[in-house]
């Protein structure tokens, strides 16, 4: 939660696993300039089936202000991440195609009505 609060690439950057490459400090900066709240909805704890080890499942959603999110984008964004433990400090990565799609119907089950959770109509 700190790390959250700073505004400090440095330990941003340090916030995520050794093996997933968080966004450039560029990146990092503009949506920091730009960011308008940041909702955790879901965190869930999770046992890793490999090692038994726990982890969690997170679900945010982050708002960033429309004029400066670049054209075709939208300013409300929807993350699924993984929190894990490594060298004894919990860090971020990109949530695993498994987790993502386990996060995400945590969510949808509590948030039926959310127009994002229900399948597109007619389908694809």
């Amino acid at each position: 939660m700190r790390v959250s609060t700073g505004r400090d690439y440095e330990s941003f950057r340090a916030l995520w696993l050794t093996v997933d490459e968080p966004f450039a400090r560029q990146q990092f900066e503009r949506g920091w300039k730009s960011l308008r709240s940041l909702q955790i909805d879901i965190l869930q704890k999770i046992r890793d089936p490999l090692d038994q080890s726990i982890f969690y499942g997170v679900y945010a959603v982050v708002e960033i202000d429309p004029n400066e999110v670049p054209e075709g984008e939208p300013s409300r964004r929807r993350v699924v991440l993984e929190l894990r433990k490594e060298a004894e400090n919990w860090r971020l990565a990109n949530a695993s195609d498994k987790v993502r799609a386990a996060v995400l119907e945590l969510y949808r089950r509590a948030h039926p009505d959310d127009p994002q959770t229900k399948p597109p109509s007619p389908p694809p």
